[in-house]
């Protein structure tokens, strides 16, 4: 492990170009953001001009077109953004280089997107992170929250045709907001205890989007036996079987959300409801817990190591 916690950029760049000059392979976070001045991509860029780089193993490489910050300096969706997020790629890609993605539909379009072979794409599916959750209850309102990849218009939408009270914690901009919605960022332990106390959570993924989201809000709140609706999107149909441990609704369809909502609800269908939220908890332990997700991370991790001896 390469400590680079609390120090500047350039300190944690210079710790992991030295790391790199001692090991095979190197595991970097592709979710580095902003706030950490992307110093896992700056370290990738710096290796790139080694005579022998080592391997390197980008995790959560779900990367799109758009860089948040830039989008508020320059517009979204420039022409301008785009040609320098492929350029920032393709100065530090390489044979040497593998990205994890979280899904086997993201593969494809990060293939395409960023012209990269296949068998340099690999698939980590995205784990719960939930080890230390308030005791949950069932309230009476419906939780909604993320920021990542989300369109929050359906659920505004279908709220508005309800009288249950919705709270959306999300830092995402939103106009034209029902009288029963409450909508505001929160803290990631407010964000767990409202998730905690809510009757049901939706996680209002937006489908246009070319990578996979919302992983981390769906697993955790079925982790906690939650009645979970999710909106269809890129990957989401890899980790949630409709009606078997959450439910999944079409993308664009506020009256199919609505109705799915006032169903889990209904008096009459707690059993049903209960049946399918309490699977919740079975599936993501056995399916998507951190153990697989660093298995698979160490799996890529050793094949790059060893193409890299080999060659």
């Amino acid at each position: 492990m390469i400590d680079v916690a609390d120090v500047p950029v350039w300190v944690a760049v210079r710790r992991i170009v030295a790391a790199a000059r001692a090991n095979d392979v190197l595991i970097l976070n592709g979710a580095a953001r902003f706030p950490w001045r992307y110093r896992d991509f700056i370290a990738a860029l710096a290796m790139a001009r080694m005579r022998r780089p080592p391997a390197i193993v980008f995790t959560e490489a779900t990367w799109d077109w758009t860089i948040r910050p830039l989008e508020r300096l320059m517009g979204r969706g420039t022409t301008l953004l785009r040609a320098l997020t492929r350029a920032t790629l393709r100065a530090f890609d390489g044979p040497h280089v593998v990205y994890c993605v979280l899904s086997d539909a993201e593969r494809a379009t990060f293939r395409d997107r960023f012209a990269v072979p296949d068998e340099r794409v690999v698939v980590t599916r995205f784990p719960y992170t939930l080890f230390d959750a308030p005791p949950t209850t069932d309230g009476d309102y419906v939780f909604t929250g993320g920021d990542s990849r989300r369109d929050y218009t359906p659920v505004l939408e279908a709220a508005r045709r309800m009288s249950r009270r919705f709270v959306m914690a999300s830092r995402v901009k939103l106009e034209d907001v029902p009288p029963n919605v409450e909508a505001r960022a929160t803290t990631a332990e407010e964000f767990v205890r409202l998730q905690s106390a809510a009757g049901a959570v939706v996680v209002a993924l937006d489908p246009r989007a070319r990578c996979s989201a919302g992983q981390q809000s769906f697993l955790n709140a079925m982790l906690q036996g939650k009645p979970t609706v999710v909106v269809d999107a890129l990957g989401v149909r890899e980790y949630v079987d409709d009606g078997v441990a959450a439910w999944v609704v079409p993308a664009d369809d506020p009256a199919a959300l609505r109705a799915r909502l006032e169903w889990i609800f209904d008096e009459r269908n707690r059993d049903a409801v209960a049946a399918v939220a309490g699977r919740g908890p079975e599936v993501v332990l056995g399916r998507f817990n951190p153990e697989q997700y660093w298995w698979a991370v160490r799996h890529a991790a050793e094949a790059a190591a060893a193409r890299r001896v080999a060659s």
